[in-house]
């Protein structure tokens, strides 16, 4: 018989307590091994055979040794297979805390509705701005839908809710990534953009005016139309009065019409490159409004 099986009879044939014929068919197994066959079957016959020699078996000092080796070798294999699995499951485990500890801090930080940060995170970006040195530019964009009250109570709030993810989707189209897109709340919105001066938050202004105006909001219903109010406000060095004042222009814009941008610049120079007064607001007050 091929010599895999003989191995598998002299395997058998030993547990059985049949050492003497597991003795004959182990040394047949080897005498008959196949080239073909390979080394693998070779080393088991030998190990089968070293396993179940007696003392009375001429080679049995030698058959001992190979089977003391055999055991050990298999037991240095199995101790490494075990360290081996034990840390693929310490690297799987791994694996989901870190997906947890994400998904918490997703749930912690992130709105849910828009994926955009939450308050939360506004909050912490904006005291961590407060640590700034003075010199370094940056932006804070207020926006939010004009008349989204009206929206909510004529077509209902499973599209309002549509209606803020898509203006989401459009804020982080339009950004940078390092840029924070936020919602504070309800269809209010906020753009925190780091080491961006006047001219480019005027510009980014701009391009979310265009963006909104000419995206498709009839694929959500048809005739609807959605309209955004930007307060945009920058400095380089009052850190602590740029949300203020990006509230402030907000509301400037809506007075103004809506559908429309204000820029302030807080100590520093308009988008012009003239003074803007030490800090007053009103000196530097530009509409973006197309």
């Amino acid at each position: 018989p091929h010599s895999f099986v003989r191995f598998a009879l002299a395997h058998g044939l030993a547990n059985a307590g049949r050492m003497d014929e597991a003795r004959r068919e182990a040394a047949a197994g080897l005498d008959a091994v196949n080239p073909l066959e390979g080394e693998p079957v070779s080393s088991m016959l030998l190990w089968e055979r070293a396993r179940i020699a007696t003392t009375e078996d001429p080679d049995h000092p030698g058959l001992r040794d190979t089977w003391e080796y055999a055991r050990l070798t298999t037991d240095q294999v199995w101790e490494l297979r075990r360290r081996r699995v034990e840390a693929a499951r310490d690297r799987l485990r791994i694996g989901r805390l870190r997906r947890d500890h994400e998904r918490v801090e997703r749930a912690l930080l992130e709105d849910p509705l828009t994926g955009a940060a939450n308050r939360r995170r506004i909050d912490a970006d904006r005291a961590e701005m407060l640590t700034w040195r003075p010199g370094s530019w940056a932006s804070v964009l207020y926006l939010d839908i004009d008349d989204f009250k009206t929206v909510n109570d004529t077509h209902g709030h499973e599209l309002g809710d549509n209606v803020l993810r898509e203006l989401s989707a459009l804020l982080f189209e339009h950004t940078r990534d390092r840029d924070v897109v936020g919602r504070y709340g309800g269809d209010e919105f906020v753009i925190l953009a780091r080491y961006c001066a006047p001219d480019d938050a005027r510009l980014l202004g701009e391009r979310l005016l265009a963006a909104v105006r000419f995206h498709h909001w009839e694929d959500l219903r048809p005739g609807l139309r959605i309209r955004i109010s930007i307060g945009v406000a920058s400095t380089a060095a009052a850190y602590d009065e740029l949300f203020p004042a990006a509230d402030v222009a907000l509301n400037e814009a809506k007075r103004a019409g809506r559908d429309r941008a204000q820029l302030t610049v807080l100590d520093g120079r308009d988008p012009q490159g003239r003074d803007a007064g030490g800090g007053d607001v009103e000196a530097a007050a530009t509409d973006l409004s197309a």
